[in-house]
């Protein structure tokens, strides 16, 4: 038997073939990564609209609890949840019907300008 006879018969991989599938795999796996990474993203400004939306409820039920004054209430604030600052601010504006008021929250964290949560109610009162 020759040897060369043998090596015709074998079969596998040339390295061309063997280059394109692991071109392949690593564009898959890059993609894959890019995806993961905006998951990731995503998932950690869900968290921050999440809090900041707690805080802006928490100071809104203050201000429509029955026993607090609106014209004691201050108009800002700050804090502290989930290991982080919150800056909030409370804005009481009249409105067009006798003895209703306004009332908007708007919560920002306390390293950025940018608003994360705002909310709106209406309260019976007197400013």
């Amino acid at each position: 038997m020759s040897s060369r006879s043998i090596a015709g018969n074998q079969k596998g991989f040339t390295l061309t073939e063997v280059l394109i599938a692991m071109f392949i795999l690593s564009t898959a796996i890059v993609a894959l990564l890019a995806l993961i990474a905006q998951s990731v993203r995503t998932t950690a400004d869900i968290e921050q609209r999440v809090l900041a939306g707690i805080v802006a409820e928490n100071v809104m039920t203050e201000t429509l609890a029955p026993f607090s004054l609106p014209q004691t209430l201050a108009s800002e604030g700050e804090a502290e949840l989930a290991g982080q600052v919150w800056i909030w601010e409370r804005e009481l504006a009249e409105t067009v019907a006798d003895g209703m008021f306004r009332v908007t929250v708007t919560v920002r964290p306390g390293d950025s300008n940018q608003v994360i949560s705002s909310v709106t109610a209406f309260r019976e009162g007197g400013l």
